[in-house]
């Protein structure tokens, strides 16, 4: 944690006490019930590293932090300012997630966002062995990760609800068109809190829709990154081929209860509550979406079939690299 004062020196703090707890609109009552962490430095520092101790459980009213900083005298009360304020301000919002099973060899981990991705900068990064192995998926379903060419462990963060939604959708158990929730900022969205709806498709786009999830369950009944790793094969002679031409024009729809069905299509409709501020609305587009799947399977096939190439050729130079 850094931060910055003006003037630059201030011989009125002696110390400086930084504390992590929820952002202001999620607590209530007194402060000092919240604090997950509590340090205090010497007031010539202006960063500090604040150990958090926690637990799965302690995660499961919210996951979203700020670090607040008190410049304190040498009484150990907080210095006011001219303003007649406390010398008190807090951090931008950050989330702290849960790994039950924490990485601590010699092995390299890499956060990205899709599997292609990570296989890509491992080129890039001179490495020439791109076997994948060691799949995995966090007891939480918040982190998939592969390992790759033996050293490099691929980080992919995923929606435990997602999971959740996708894995029932494609087993069959529901019968949704679209999904709304209600939550609260900041606050964990839970599985049980998804509510599922039910409207009229035309028949052929129903029908492929129906085969794409076929096809998705059986590359994912074991672990949901699979439902990256299959868009691969949807566009294979093995499964159905997803093209946005699948999905029928608006123009040549006329029944409003179908035009309703393709616009909220395979989207979760969200409603956030704030203390004290306005709901927010969003809408988000899942990845199984047919025009997003399409994306997502031409990215992945577009950075797959280059990097097993690109080692053999590789230059020596840095210069020649960049």
């Amino acid at each position: 944690m850094t931060w910055t004062t003006a003037p630059k020196k201030a011989d009125t703090i002696y110390r400086w006490r930084l504390e992590v707890l929820p952002p202001q609109d999620m607590r209530g009552g007194s402060d000092d019930d919240y604090p997950k962490a509590k340090i205090t430095v010497a007031g010539s520092r202006r960063s500090a590293k604040i150990p958090i101790e926690l637990n799965e459980a302690d995660l499961e009213q919210g996951s979203l932090f700020v670090v607040r900083v008190t410049g304190l005298d040498t009484s150990g009360q907080p210095v006011r300012l001219r303003s007649g304020d406390d010398a008190c301000d807090e951090s931008q919002q950050f989330t702290i997630r849960w790994e039950a099973n924490l990485i601590t060899s010699d092995t390299r981990r890499t956060s990205v966002w899709a599997l292609a991705l990570g296989r890509l900068d491992a080129v890039v990064g001179g490495q020439n062995d791109l076997t994948e192995d060691a799949y995995s998926l966090d007891d939480q379903h918040s982190a998939i990760s592969l390992r790759l060419g033996g050293r490099r462990t691929i980080l992919l963060g995923v929606s435990p609800v997602l999971v959740h939604v996708q894995r029932h959708l494609f087993a069959g158990e529901l019968t949704a068109t679209a999904f709304t929730a209600q939550g609260r900022m900041g606050a964990v969205l839970e599985p049980d809190a998804i509510e599922a709806i039910t409207m009229d498709l035309p028949s052929a786009l129903s029908k492929q829709r129906k085969e794409v999830h076929n096809a998705l369950a059986a590359a994912s009944l074991a672990t949901s990154w699979k439902l990256w790793n299959g868009t691969r094969r949807c566009g294979s002679r093995s499964g159905p081929t997803v093209r946005p031409t699948n999905v029928p024009s608006t123009k040549t729809v006329t029944d409003p209860t179908h035009r309703d069905a393709l616009l909220t299509m395979d989207t979760v409709t969200l409603d956030i509550t704030t203390a004290g501020g306005k709901p927010i609305r969003a809408v988000v587009v899942l990845p199984f979406h047919p025009l997003r799947l399409t994306w997502l399977a031409e990215y992945d096939n577009t950075l797959t079939r280059w990097p097993p190439n690109s080692p053999k050729a590789a230059p020596t130079d840095p210069d020649d690299a960049r």
